[in-house]
């Protein structure tokens, strides 16, 4: 049981777990039970939160899924950035 508490702690501030939110709404929604947050992340705006709505469940393999999910769509909508960090990273490495 500790370790799934430690899990779940280590887990709120990661990507798969963030999303976008209004001043008004991010504080309303708090600490309250998924089911509560579905409620206002179905009227939400960004696309992405009424995607985390239509989910049944909130839990560890959702928020990992979501983040490699996130991290993949980024690469889709900016890869001129990643390509750019990868050329970075080599140079930097034949400079060691």
């Amino acid at each position: 049981m500790q370790e799934k508490i430690a899990t779940r702690e280590q887990l709120v501030n990661v990507i798969g777990n963030l999303t976008l939110l209004t001043s008004a709404l991010n504080p309303s929604l708090g600490n309250e039970n998924f089911g509560e947050k579905k409620i206002q992340l179905a009227n939400s705006l960004p696309v992405l939160n009424r995607k985390i709505a239509a989910r049944e469940e909130w839990n560890e393999d959702v928020m990992r899924q979501r983040g490699a999910d996130l991290a993949k769509l980024t690469t889709e909508i900016w890869p001129a950035s990643l390509s750019r960090s990868n050329s970075l990273t080599a140079r930097r490495a034949a400079q060691s």
